[in-house]
């Protein structure tokens, strides 16, 4: 499937908060609202640079274990099961959040970097009182707000149980997403192993059945 043949979503720019609660109200479909969290201190910490983002995050860490996740140079960043097919190809621990920003750092000046990320991770736990200053006043709604941070990986498609506003805050982010009447092509589970990273051993192919 090449970028050719995917349709891109509706992106409106500068809307004020009022008028994405209005139309989220009854949305039915995804739609990018460029722009929407400019005035946040860490997007204008990472639009300086990475460093100056990470450094912003330091302030928060209070010093709880974080889960992240280690990917192999040679795996490319790409999420998924082992040659095997009886465990997935990366390794999960649980470590310091600065230990998390040094290794991101040394990673960023490779040609072959590692891919390291911590998944999503509720920021109240993580990070006290970031959201104080980097959030969105969506009342009535109370949502889970959780932090994804890492360098360049791909996840294989899954299904989020929530219904999810994603903000892009630092570097870029690629969502590809298939309607539900696509389940079938989407290569769910492999020889009745289920995970949220669905593939089987034909799923390394990069043109599903569309």
């Amino acid at each position: 499937m090449s970028n050719d043949t995917l349709t891109p979503v509706d992106c409106v720019s500068d809307w004020t908060l009022a008028q994405v609660m209005a139309h989220i109200e009854q949305a039915d479909k995804p739609i990018v609202f460029k722009g929407l969290c400019r005035h946040w201190p860490l997007v204008q910490a990472g639009l300086e640079s990475t460093d100056k983002a990470l450094d912003y995050l330091r302030q928060f860490y209070q010093g709880s274990a974080v889960t992240a996740y280690y990917l192999a140079p040679e795996e490319q960043g790409r999420v998924f099961y082992n040659q095997q097919l009886d465990g997935f190809n990366y390794q999960a621990g649980r470590l310091d959040f600065n230990q998390l920003l040094s290794r991101l750092q040394q990673e960023n000046t490779s040609a072959h970097p590692a891919g390291i990320y911590m998944g999503s991770t509720d920021i109240h736990q993580c990070l006290p009182g970031l959201g104080e200053q980097n959030s969105l006043d969506l009342q009535p709604i109370n949502p889970l707000t959780s932090i994804w941070l890492g360098n360049k990986t791909k996840v294989a498609a899954h299904f989020d149980f929530p219904l999810n506003l994603a903000c892009n805050v630092v570097g870029k982010r690629t969502f590809t997403l298939f309607p539900p009447e696509q389940i079938s092509n989407l290569y769910v589970g492999y020889n009745g192993v289920f995970s949220r990273w669905a593939g089987h051993q034909h799923g390394r192919c990069r043109t599903p059945r569309l």
